[in-house]
């Protein structure tokens, strides 16, 4: 198998076999003589600029009307003689093997002598490799892919459990059963945050702090329960709790705190509210797929790598849309942290930095307002003028609303191309989560038909 070259100062033609299906293409630099007379293949940009001559020093130049980078392969596969050379930017010199090369549409001519042709095994490749590159264009035109973006903490990984309870059929026992001690962890933590120094709840306080962090077992221990039972009890707890904007605590803390006697249950198995509830930070990038009749949707959440957000933002340019999430209840609380910067304030700014991205000038984004249960219990005793002097609607929760939503929308410098599709939350809610779903996959349909042209 193979080609044996000529090298000779004329040009590298491609001659179609007779009978063979016509392909046009846009002439390709492939090949140029260097001013020794050697030939050197050079890369596939060079015929986008045709700077050859001034960029690599060389005299003369081949043109062909097949794809230069199909010539280019089968050529590497060649033996090539003692004074032919690849230019360094090739892939692999002349040891590079390709079968994407068919070799039923061309003879190549290299000067004066002509190639032959490729052997059975690698033509059967090939096709097995278009072939499979037809399933996947045919496979992404029935494909929507979002990103699912948002602060700590907004509620990015309970929608993503919420696709599983609505897609996916649930939780079944096994993956319940590996939310136990996360649920048990989580109630623990909460209520060390929470803990007062009133003598007669010494000997509750010591049974709760000389737990480990990360508490096994498949029962929650007596005395622990009993000791959270009784201190939540506590009018200190209760006031700490309160209070909480002063401090990280979770927002689940309360309903675990009232659910300690189902949890201490010998057999305990979580229910869907306790997954839903429980709280472990992301890390990496997750994929969560869903098939909705002929659609599959693809989501990714890149929660735990903000950090480095601009190293790998620019991978996701050809999503169909963006989910954003913020957490109206925040807007009274700090960062974990850096406890000098209001969590609102940070969401507004980390949603300025996608909305505005050059990589997302024309994606449409789906902005879910999520925690209104919590944002409503906590306007009356939290003003949101404290935190936005500009607001002007005392504790009224439409307005309040519709002032958060005012900020966020108005830091849209791409109006006249990009969409924002917002949605009133409250993640935990399951039927509301249902219906907000069903409503974006209408949304979705309608970006994607358009992309494909359909609209």
């Amino acid at each position: 198998m193979g080609f044996k070259l000529s090298v000779t100062k004329q040009l590298v033609q491609c001659t179609p076999q007779p009978g063979a299906k016509k392909i046009s293409h846009r002439p390709r630099l492939v090949g140029a003589l260097d001013e020794g007379g050697r030939e050197a293949w050079l890369p596939d940009e060079c015929g986008k600029d045709r700077r050859s001559k001034d960029q690599y020093g060389v005299a003369k130049v081949g043109l062909t009307s097949c794809p230069s980078h199909l010539l280019s392969l089968i050529i590497a596969q060649s033996s090539a003689p003692s004074n032919f050379s690849f230019h360094p930017s090739f892939p692999s010199g002349p040891t590079f093997t390709s079968s994407l090369f068919s070799p039923s549409l061309f003879h190549f001519n290299m000067g004066c002598v002509q190639s032959t042709g490729i052997d059975s095994e690698a033509k059967a490749r090939n096709d097995e490799i278009e072939n499979q590159l037809k399933k996947d264009r045919m496979l992404a035109k029935n494909e929507i892919k979002m990103l699912l973006l948002g602060a700590g903490e907004s509620g990015k990984s309970t929608v993503l459990k919420q696709m599983k309870l609505i897609h996916h059929g649930g939780y079944n026992e096994q993956e319940r059963d590996s939310y136990r001690e996360i649920i048990f962890s989580n109630t623990i933590q909460s209520m060390r945050l929470t803990l007062p120094c009133h003598p007669q709840n010494d000997a509750r306080r010591a049974v709760v702090l000389a737990l480990p962090i990360q508490l096994e077992g498949e029962v929650l221990p007596r005395d622990v329960s009993d000791a959270i039972r009784g201190l939540w009890r506590d009018g200190g707890v209760r006031e700490a709790v309160r209070r909480s904007r002063e401090f990280q605590l979770n927002d689940s803390a309360v309903y675990y705190f009232n659910a300690i006697d189902r949890m201490a249950t010998p057999g305990y198995l979580p229910t869907d509210q306790d997954i839903l509830r429980s709280r472990v930070k992301t890390t990496g990038i997750t994929e969560t797929t869903f098939k909705v009749g002929e659609l599959t949707y693809k989501l990714f959440d890149v929660g735990g790598q903000r950090s480095e957000r601009k190293k790998w933002i620019h991978c996701f340019e050809n999503v169909t849309a963006l989910v954003f999430l913020v957490s109206l209840s925040e807007y009274d609380q700090m960062l974990y942290e850096d406890e000098s910067v209001n969590r609102m304030q940070e969401a507004l700014t980390l949603f300025d930095s996608i909305c505005n991205s050059r990589w997302f000038v024309k994606t449409s984004i789906i902005l879910f307002l999520n925690k209104i249960d919590l944002f409503a219990e906590k306007l009356p005793n939290s003003p949101l003028g404290d935190y936005f002097p500009d607001y002007t609607g005392g504790d009224d929760y439409d307005l309040a609303c519709d002032y958060l939503l005012h900020r966020f929308v108005a830091l849209n410098q791409n109006a006249a191309t990009k969409q924002i599709y917002a949605h009133y939350t409250c993640a935990t809610d399951t039927q509301q989560i249902k219906f907000v779903l069903s409503a974006i996959q209408d949304i979705l349909l309608q970006i994607h038909l358009r992309e494909c042209g359909l609209l």
